[in-house]
């Protein structure tokens, strides 16, 4: 595919490779900017009507314009290829950003707000990501959090309702990664934003801890994890986690949706609250240095 031109974006280089699809980095010819190409395999849209599901979809997923998910330009098709054509975003995935050891806890608080945000303006719209990893999640220069790849996403509501029951039954249970897969869709139950919460109490533990809370834990089988075991706590492999961010993360690991956070914005909300809570518990003891400095008691006005 180097060199050749899909529509007027012109193949660069490959950039990444999935179960669905396979990615380039293209040059759009028209608009002269980078743009991620994203080449879907045969099977993934293997006829007319799935084409034009995909399609209707595609045309949605194009209107969420927010600053925490990447931007879908394009859906067509060329001599028998399907292809989307998004926002190239520079910079690291987030499994390349936390390496195996984790983040830095006020890092980690950081980017699990961004990561509410795009949630929250996706599912408000609609729609369910069923894939949240690292790897789909990228971290720009600036430190601006990136949600990836909205391919296995889904409406979990239509106007039309024939036709979100068509793509809930499509969506649950025969696509995703299942150490990152919520147990609800393990099971191929219908899926709800919960699903998507359930993920990122994964995603955060792994920013927090550098593993999977469901690999090796008591079964070598992950999909027995997901549905059976309790994790321990982050704060359980590695020291300094505050019992607030704990609970949290517990929170979202709940085995049914309904116990897990009602929405993404209640998560924001509390991973907000906290690092406000800790921003201010951590400036009294820097303003009582300063005090002494100056010769003042700490209890000085």
């Amino acid at each position: 595919m180097i060199g050749r031109s899909l529509g007027h974006y012109r193949i660069v280089e490959k950039i990444g490779e999935g179960g669905m699809a396979e990615v380039f980095k293209s040059q759009d010819e028209h608009l002269e900017r980078d743009v991620a190409v994203k080449i879907l395999r045969s099977r993934s849209i293997p006829d007319e009507a799935t084409r034009k599901r995909f399609r209707k979809e595609a045309i949605a997923l194009s209107k969420l314009n927010h600053p925490n998910i990447a931007t879908i330009y394009d859906f067509d098709t060329q001599d028998g290829i399907d292809f989307i054509a998004m926002e190239y975003i520079a910079g690291e995935t987030l499994s390349e950003t936390e390496s195996g050891t984790g983040i830095d806890i006020d890092r980690a608080v950081e980017f699990g707000i961004q990561l509410a945000r795009g949630l929250g303006a996706a599912h408000e719209q609609g729609f369910i990501h069923r894939d949240l990893k690292p790897g789909n999640i990228k971290i720009t220069p600036r430190g601006i959090l990136k949600i990836l790849d909205f391919g296995l996403a889904k409406f979990f509501q239509h106007h039309d309702d024939q036709t979100a029951r068509d793509s809930l039954k499509m969506a649950a249970g025969i696509a995703g990664t299942p150490s990152y897969m919520s147990p609800e869709q393990l099971c191929g139950d219908t899926l709800s934003p919960a699903s998507d919460l359930f993920g990122a109490g994964i995603v955060l533990y792994e920013m927090l801890t550098g593993k999977n809370p469901f690999e090796d834990v008591h079964s070598q089988s992950v999909s027995y994890n997901v549905l059976h075991a309790e994790p321990s706590p982050p704060s359980g492999l590695r020291g300094g986690i505050p019992p607030e961010l704990d609970k949290i993360v517990m929170h979202l690991l709940e085995k049914k949706p309904k116990n897990r956070y009602a929405s993404a914005r209640h998560l924001e909300q509390a991973l907000s609250s906290l690092r406000t809570a800790y921003r201010t518990r951590g400036t009294a003891p820097r303003r009582n240095r300063i005090l002494r400095w100056f010769g003042f008691s700490a209890q000085s006005p």
